[in-house]
């Protein structure tokens, strides 16, 4: 019997353009696997409601996206997320060159 973690499964084949929809899910009811249903998303995406992580997953381009629907955002793919990690860290290092320079005017006034 499966986890309640592999009680969905996704598809995403390497070439979308030969399967319609290029994303397609996949529930476990009873003992079977069933096609879930494809609906749009409160970003206007069509895409598919995932149970099991409470998320709803659709494709922007050729890359599958995760969308949160209590905060009407999508998760940040790593690409993102490394990208706004780098700002940030660039950010606090302008801060800090800002405060050091700061204290040298403090100090020589």
């Amino acid at each position: 019997m499966p986890s309640e973690r592999e009680n969905e499964k996704t598809r995403l084949p390497d070439r979308a353009e030969y399967v319609k929809p290029p994303l397609q899910g996949f529930a476990l009811i009873g003992t079977a696997y069933r096609a879930m249903t494809t609906s749009v998303l409160p970003n206007g995406e069509a895409g598919l409601w995932s149970e099991s992580l409470g998320l709803f997953l659709w494709l922007d381009g050729p890359a599958l996206r995760f969308y949160n629907p209590e905060t009407g955002r999508n998760l940040r793919t790593p690409s993102e997320e490394a990208a706004r990690a780098d700002a940030e860290v660039a950010r606090r290092r302008e801060l800090e060159a800002e405060i050091a320079d700061l204290k040298e005017r403090l100090r020589k006034s």
